[in-house]
């Protein structure tokens, strides 16, 4: 009895074994066939954007890029004019322009930089680059005059671009700030410096004597 009932529980226990083999086996099975239905390759999703979505825009980004321009153009204008007045080559036009330029490149940099301002500013060293060249066009060096011409509207091109960069950012307090600093730099000061010029003159025709 105890060997017939010893032989029933093996029988019994390795019937269990293999069902549980069987469905263990299944389960491996599906699972890999899910898995496998699932792991299909990775293609990247290119949207293109239609026709309506580039016509539209933002009215709201569209003022107020509209308005940091202005400022820029207004600002530049303002600086233009004197160096105009004061009969240099580069003036009102060329102020406006440096102005208008650095504020669509900040405002472009914004755009396209999204919470990274890091490259708001490396777009804004190479604006005072590339300013600095333009205005090495307009110094002049000539042959019977000692001075150096132009390095005042050099530098006025150089603060209109400034200017144009900190209206982009939308530091209107800075940029109005930064105008009138030139104003005051380039229409008040200027009788002070024709004053230290007649006065370097005359010091040095007296030692000449």
């Amino acid at each position: 009895m105890t060997k017939l009932f010893s032989a029933t529980s093996r029988y019994l226990i390795a019937g269990v074994a293999k069902l549980d083999g069987r469905s263990s086996l299944r389960q491996t099975l599906v699972l890999k066939k899910n898995v496998t239905s699932t792991a299909r390759p990775i293609v990247p999703m290119i949207e293109i954007p239609s026709l309506l979505s580039v016509a539209s825009f933002d009215v709201t980004t569209f003022f107020d890029d509209m308005l940091r321009v202005g400022l820029a153009i207004l600002l530049g204008a303002i600086i233009g004019a004197e160096r105009q007045l004061a009969g240099q080559s580069a003036g009102l036009r060329t102020h406006v322009m440096v102005a208008m330029g650095a504020a669509v490149f900040t405002l472009a940099g914004i755009a396209t930089s999204g919470d990274n301002l890091y490259q708001v500013t490396r777009v804004v060293q190479g604006m005072a680059t590339g300013v600095g060249f333009l205005g090495a066009g307009v110094i002049l060096k000539l042959d019977d005059d000692p001075k150096v011409r132009g390095l005042t509207t050099a530098a006025s091109i150089w603060v209109a671009a400034a200017m144009g960069a900190s209206a982009g950012l939308g530091e209107y307090a800075l940029a109005a700030a930064a105008a009138v600093a030139s104003v005051v730099v380039l229409v008040v000061l200027r009788p002070l410096s024709l004053f230290l010029d007649r006065l370097y003159e005359r010091n040095k025709n007296a030692s000449g004597e």
